[in-house]
């Protein structure tokens, strides 16, 4: 019957609902994110600078209109203590009327160690009190001897953080077993860091992939390696290896070569 019925005009069917362009649709369902962390102008400082503005500058960043909360100030020691807390009560605050003002799904807060953790977990504590799921993404090589050389008091502080945080985010497989060995019950994710397209299209510039050449430079001490990652290189070094066995590997100013030798 359908074959023999007159073909209907478009003009005659009714269209309802909503209307998406395909980069709207996929992104209906992400969250609205504010990023905490240091926005400072360039050239940029550290594996927090560098992940906060790959971040914004990313496609997963403009999907969910990703914006930032900039914390960034100069180093200044001649600041006494009092001019200290003002500033970080009125930062505070700005970030309390951000939220009101502009509201979020998410709260998406980097963070390191030493000072710079306790600032980053007032911003935790008052986005989730403000309803506000966090993620906390720790930034440091040297958390685990900063919670170690921490008093009871700051311990409790730091392990009552991580606990709360909605999620909990490092860098590596060995970094997420050090956190959990402070706090057994923390929600923890591993989020390796990334590179920008442009870094990729440096690396591969034509596309395709070459021969790689890829250098490990160390600090020539041991504990540092570690806090840089060596670890977790020679962990997945192997696999890697046998995967791309055309790839040559340079491992340079090692503190114990004979060690990382052993190891592989």
């Amino acid at each position: 019957i359908g074959f023999l019925a007159p073909r209907r005009s478009a003009s005659d069917f009714k269209w309802e609902g909503d209307f998406y362009e395909p980069d709207e649709l996929s992104a209906a369902g992400l969250p609205r994110v504010l990023l905490v962390g240091p926005c400072p102008p360039p050239p940029l400082r550290g594996g927090v600078q560098k992940g906060v503005a790959l971040l914004l500058e990313s496609l997963i960043g403009k999907k969910t209109s990703m914006r930032a909360f900039n914390n960034f100030r100069p180093q200044d020691p001649s600041r006494r203590i009092l001019e200290r807390l003002l500033y970080q009560w009125g930062k505070v605050r700005s970030f309390l009327s951000d939220l009101r003002t502009n509201p979020v799904d998410l709260a998406h807060v980097k963070t390191s160690s030493e000072i710079n953790f306790h600032q980053n977990a007032l911003y935790s504590l008052f986005a989730r009190r403000s309803g506000v799921p966090v993620l906390l993404q720790i930034h440091c090589g040297k958390f685990e001897a900063f919670y170690h050389g921490s008093g009871r008091a700051a311990k409790a502080w730091i392990r009552w953080h991580l606990a709360k945080a909605t999620r909990v985010a490092v860098l590596s497989e060995a970094w997420r077993q050090r956190i959990l060995r402070i706090v057994p019950n923390c929600r923890i994710a591993v989020v390796p860091n990334g590179l920008a397209e442009s870094e990729l299209l440096s690396l591969m510039p034509d596309g395709s992939r070459g021969r790689a050449q890829i250098l490990f430079l160390g600090t020539g001490n041991e504990e540092l390696d570690r806090e840089k990652g060596l670890e977790d290189l020679l962990l997945t070094l192997p696999r890697v290896m046998r995967n791309r066995p055309e790839a040559v590997w340079v491992l340079a100013g090692l503190g114990n070569p004979e060690k990382a030798r052993e190891t592989l």
